[in-house]
This record gives structure tokens, C-alpha cells and sequence, in this order.
């Protein structure tokens, strides 16, 4: 299982994708936005929780000016972890832990 923290811009979202098996969750800490999934729209807040099938293809949306926190959970890994390992690393400075739920914020 693959599980890490996801912060999205204010109006930003990932691009449509699918998984060949992996199943995706998402558990939503702070913030607004809507889930396109096989054509259906799915709109959500903290505390929803979101499950994206294997082949489904989906994208996830902020829909506020605020920035969007969520927990992506993907099982299995499919590869997804080396695909972050590839990105440019941005380090969680107190300010943006601060929006988190307060039990995340003991860390």
C-alpha cells in the first residue's frame, strides 16, 4: 500500500488517469473540491472519503480558492511511488502542516 499527503493549489487538479489494478482512496483533511469518475461527478469535503476502482479513470478537482489537503491511499503500489520519487521533493514547512487536522499537527 501506498499512502501519502496530497496538497492541491487553489482551482488545481491531477490530469484524467486510470490504473490497470490498483485501487485509489482518498481520505479529505481540509478543503472542497468534486471527483470525476467513468463520467459521474462525486463533490466532497473534509472528513469524506472517496474509493476509485481499478480502471476507472478519474481525475480529482479543487474547487475553491483554497488549497485542498487529502490523504491518497493506492493499493497496489503500481508503480506510483517511484512516480513521486521522480518529482521535484517540497518540503512541509510548519505553515502548511498547521492546516492540517489537529491529531496530524503533533507529528
Amino acid at each position: 500500500m501506498t499512502v501519502f499527503l496530497e496538497i492541491f493549489d487553489p482551482f488545481g487538479s491531477t490530469l484524467p488517469n486510470w490504473h490497470q489494478v490498483a485501487v485509489e482512496m482518498f481520505f479529505i483533511l481540509r478543503g472542497q473540491g468534486k471527483a470525476l469518475c467513468d463520467g459521474k461527478e462525486i463533490c466532497f469535503e473534509a472528513g469524506d472519503s472517496l474509493c476509485i476502482p481499478a480502471t476507472g479513470k478519474h481525475q480529482i478537482i479543487n474547487t475553491t480558492a483554497e488549497r485542498l489537503y487529502l490523504l491518497r491511499f493506492i493499493v497496489p503500489n503500481e508503480r506510483f511511488v517511484e512516480l513521486i520519487h521522480s518529482g521535484t521533493p517540497t518540503p512541509l514547512v510548519h505553515q502548511v502542516l498547521g492546516q492540517l487536522p489537529f491529531a496530524l499537527n503533533s507529528y
